[in-house]
């Protein structure tokens, strides 16, 4: 898959570098050529821009940070403007891929596109999950990979008269996008006791949490076919079981078009100040330790959530939590951000409370 990290123009050098730093040190080259930071303050689907990777306009955005400097001739090179990591002759050759499966071309690729905020996180076989389960969905049987996409097995025999074989009759896949969503996570509060904060299950079945939520486009459908105006929280309840009309025209193909991945510990929260949205950011005991223990060393061999980054994370939040609220503060009601009168209100008394 491909990771875009999206950080704002403006962000401090120092951390800068430390997260160019962070994504050379934990990956191999091979790996950081599918990542790509990226200094840019536009999102796009679920809550963000309307537009996606299918269709161009997110292409586009990322790959307008890259300014080619080549002559007529080809001579020259790109100066990258923007984006920190990551092989950028992959992002055209992600587009172009993008765009052919759009036109329903015999060669192309479906899109997933999967959201992730900093402060959450994802189970290290998540998007592996996510991607054998839109294979099965969206591919028919009778599709075969060749070099880097699918294409059909009756167009790949077409030109072939020597091989005595027919190609097989295609059919394409009833179902055009999907979703899925996270169920059972693991959310973690800095402002509990302990010196690494606490640990809570929860499990969801009837709402989307945004880390993890991800929209598959199948080949052939464009990005005015699905569905992408509700917000997180509402897609459950327009396209869940039974409910696949997202208006009569946007129907995905299938009895439901939204799944939640269970079976495993999907994704971890973090309920802290840094959350836009403030909602559950305060811990509520309850006498689970046993439970908690194991939560921890899932989070250390799934998640690499290491508890001695969970305690120094709490004291960084300790010594800063009135700079980080007031932070918040002034980003509720820019842009794409968050506008409740009742996070205003959880900054203003962290801001002005005696809590050091």
């Amino acid at each position: 898959f491909m990771w875009f990290i999206k950080i704002d123009p403006e962000l401090d050098p120092t951390i800068l570098q430390q997260l160019i730093d962070a994504i050379k040190s934990s990956s191999s080259q091979r790996e950081r050529q599918n990542i790509f930071l990226i200094a840019s303050n536009r999102n796009f689907l679920i809550g963000h821009d309307p537009g996606a990777w299918r269709g161009g306009e997110e292409a586009e955005e990322v790959i307008s940070h890259v300014r080619s400097t080549r002559d007529d001739k080809g001579n020259g090179a790109n100066a990258i403007n923007g984006i920190y990591t990551g092989d950028v002759q992959l992002l055209y050759d992600a587009e172009v891929a993008a765009v052919d499966a759009q036109a329903n071309s015999q060669l192309g690729k479906f899109v997933l596109e999967t959201r992730l905020d900093a402060d959450d996180g994802l189970h290290s076989r998540y998007l592996q999950h996510v991607q054998e389960d839109a294979m099965e969905k969206f591919l028919s049987t009778n599709m075969e990979l060749v070099g880097r996409g699918y294409v059909r097995a009756d167009a790949k025999n077409a030109d072939d008269e020597d091989d005595g074989e027919e190609g097989g009759a295609w059919q394409e896949s009833s179902i055009r996008w999907y979703y899925w969503c996270a169920s059972t996570h693991v959310k973690w509060y800095v402002d509990a006791e302990g010196d690494h904060g606490q640990l809570d299950g929860e499990k969801t079945d009837r709402f989307c949490i945004t880390p993890g939520l991800t929209v598959g486009f199948n080949i052939g459908t464009e990005y005015e076919d699905v569905p992408t105006h509700f917000g997180h929280h509402e897609l459950y309840r327009h396209l869940g079981e039974n409910k696949n009309n997202g208006g009569d025209d946007n129907t995905c193909g299938a009895a439901k078009c939204l799944d939640f991945v269970d079976g495993f510990v999907s994704a971890v929260r973090s309920r802290t100040p840094t959350s836009a949205g403030m909602k559950d950011v305060q811990y509520h005991y309850r006498d689970n330790q046993k439970s908690r223990e194991g939560m921890w060393q899932l989070l250390s061999e799934q998640f690499g959530v290491k508890i001695e980054r969970a305690i120094e994370s709490k004291r960084y939040f300790m010594v800063n939590m009135k700079a980080i609220a007031r932070e918040n503060l002034e980003g509720q009601c820019r842009g794409e951000h968050s506008c409740k009168k009742s996070s205003k209100q959880k900054l203003a008394q962290i801001i002005s409370s005696d809590k050091e």
